[in-house]
C-alpha cells in the first residue's frame, strides 16, 4: 500500500491572489480557478473570503511578490522583537529546568 504524499506548502504572490479574487468578480467558479492556478478549491475560496485584507494590503503599497500580510516584525521595530523574542526563551528555559526537577530527571 503506497503512503500518501505530504502537499508541499506553496506561497502564493499577492500579485496572483489579486487575480483570483478579479477573476472571481467576473463571475468566474471557485472550481475554474482552482483548475487555472493549479491549488485546491479551498484555497481559492480562502482568498476570495479574504479579498477585504488582500485588496488593503495591496493598497498600503505591499510588493507584488509578498506572500504573507503580517508579521510580528511588521508589529515590532527589530530591536524590540530581537528583546521580547530573547524574554520569551528566557521564560522557557526555568519552566523547562523545573519540569525536569518535578520529574526527577535532573537535580
Amino acid at each position: 500500500m503506497a503512503t500518501p504524499s505530504k502537499r508541499k506548502q506553496q506561497s502564493i504572490s499577492i500579485e496572483t491572489k489579486r487575480k483570483i479574487i478579479n477573476e472571481s468578480e467576473a463571475g468566474k467558479s471557485y472550481g475554474k480557478l482552482a483548475r487555472e492556478y493549479e491549488l485546491p478549491r479551498s484555497t481559492v475560496q480562502t482568498i476570495v473570503e479574504n479579498k477585504a485584507k488582500i485588496l488593503e494590503a495591496i493598497d498600503s503599497g505591499i510588493g507584488p511578490k509578498r506572500a504573507r500580510l503580517t508579521t510580528v516584525v511588521q508589529l515590532l521595530d527589530r530591536p524590540t522583537f530581537n528583546c521580547v523574542n530573547f524574554a520569551r526563551k528566557m521564560v522557557w528555559i526555568p519552566v523547562f529546568i523545573r519540569r525536569l526537577i518535578k520529574l526527577r530527571i535532573f537535580c
